[in-house]
């Protein structure tokens, strides 16, 4: 493979990223100035992580990696990042701790991930790279403790430079135009760019290149909302074409930063087509036909654009805060689902039809008996306790607890007992009954 035989060795093999490069190094050289982690971010192929490899070979760092082959739960990362936060390099100059596509830590496997993340970074005594392609998946929690740094698409120009090099090394006969054709179809991706060198053989024509397609040059949501809200033209539709996300979230984008940038009077004239447009979205959730999609994107992204007349403010796009707020009670909203399956299972409903039964259940809790008797039947968590009745689940628990440990004292006096009963005493033998010497 000549992307694992032609990998960077050393800086200069490493085309088209020197000022992230300088920016690494300069934040390596004086941390632990702020304490902070470093976010490198950026499209996939363009050598974020490779330049983290060369980093350690070239600065002779001590490198700890925990990549997408592993589970990344709390106490994986608690066990593998927090012990090498905590602890010194033996044999080289400094540790560096390196958490791979950092915005891939999601779903059951890796549950608590992202909160034992956040507080590794506030107790770590050496240096943190997190690596992301959208660095917007990651919570304001990650975000806020780290420099970030991004890493932007190559230019066809270094692309082809890296090429050139690898096909004169593999003995490869290519044009410069065949370079420069495959170079402009990797859409920025030096990785794909090696890939496609490789597959197309060791002589090189023009109807070769031909064949490759064009990969797809991802535009970030950032390019996007320039577009609506500095274009003043329903072409402002075309940019998204290239976004790689849904309506359903595009919408809530738009909806966060328009008031910011709009003059006041054109805010009603956006908002009148971004709700048209939530129309035909909750058209699309509730009749599952998509090419709503269509008429949604036309009027939240053309429609917002044309109503564009009077002056820009300046303000930084902020992410929706929406997502935020779904962040904050993701805990909460997972609680009262597993609360809400334990109550199905119980009333043999499901879970939706199971929230009829919180009421009763909390007017249960109001009475310390009653309580107990929820918490026991079904077999509740002590945070689920407090969600269903909050007044009383501490009396409950502290009940229930002293109960049992009432319990467990009495079986262990019991069983003393019984051990004492079985226990048969020794024999002594009389005096006249001695038949050896080794009677006494």
């Amino acid at each position: 493979m000549f992307n694992d035989d032609h990998r960077p060795r050393g800086f200069k093999d490493i085309h088209g990223q020197k000022k992230p490069l300088k920016d690494i190094i300069a934040w390596i050289n004086t941390w632990p100035s702020s304490k902070r982690a470093l976010l490198i971010h950026g499209p996939p192929g363009i050598g974020k992580t490779l330049s983290i490899y060369v980093l350690k070979d070239e600065m002779n760092l001590d490198l700890i990696e925990l990549n997408t082959s592993d589970v990344r739960d709390s106490d994986t990362i608690s066990r593998i990042v927090g012990n090498a936060a905590s602890s010194q390099a033996l044999f080289s100059s400094k540790k560096v701790i390196l958490v791979d596509e950092v915005d891939n830590i999601k779903g059951r496997s890796d549950t608590g991930g992202m909160r034992t993340l956040a507080k590794t970074i506030d107790e770590t005594q050496n240096p943190i790279i997190l690596i992301a392609n959208d660095p917007y998946k990651l919570p304001a929690s990650i975000r806020g403790k780290a420099d970030i740094i991004r890493f932007n698409s190559l230019r066809s120009a270094s692309i082809r430079n890296r090429l050139k090099e690898i096909s004169g090394m593999e003995g490869i006969t290519v044009s410069d135009s065949g370079l420069d054709a495959i170079a402009q179809r990797s859409g920025g991706d030096m990785r794909a760019a090696i890939n496609d060198l490789e597959s197309l053989g060791r002589d090189i024509s023009g109807p070769d290149v031909e064949r490759l397609s064009f990969r797809d040059s991802e535009n970030s949501i950032f390019e996007g909302l320039t577009s609506v809200f500095k274009l003043k033209s329903m072409k402002a539709r075309e940019v998204f074409f290239d976004v790689d996300k849904p309506p359903d979230e595009i919408i809530f984008w738009i909806d966060e930063n328009m008031p910011r940038i709009y003059h006041p009077d054109d805010v009603s004239c956006a908002y009148y087509y971004l709700s048209r447009s939530d129309v035909f979205l909750g058209r699309v959730r509730r009749r599952q036909y998509y090419r709503f999609w269509a008429y949604a994107m036309d009027l939240m992204t053309g429609g917002v654009s044309i109503c564009h007349n009077n002056k820009l403010e300046f303000s930084r796009y902020e992410s929706p805060s929406y997502f935020k707020y779904l962040g904050r009670t993701k805990a909460k909203r997972n609680l009262t689902k597993g609360l809400l399956r334990k109550i199905g299972e119980k009333t043999h409903t499901s879970s939706y039809d199971a929230k009829g039964y919180f009421h009763l259940l909390e007017l249960a809790c109001n009475e310390l008996e009653g309580g107990i008797n929820v918490y026991r039947y079904f077999n509740l968590d002590q945070d689920e306790l407090e969600l269903l009745c909050p007044s009383n689940a501490k009396k409950i628990v502290k009940d229930v607890e002293g109960t049992k440990k009432k319990k467990e004292k009495k079986e262990k006096v019991e069983e003393k007992e019984d051990q004492k009963t079985k226990r048969k005493p020794r024999e002594k033998p009389s005096k006249g009954n001695q038949t050896s010497l080794f009677q006494f």
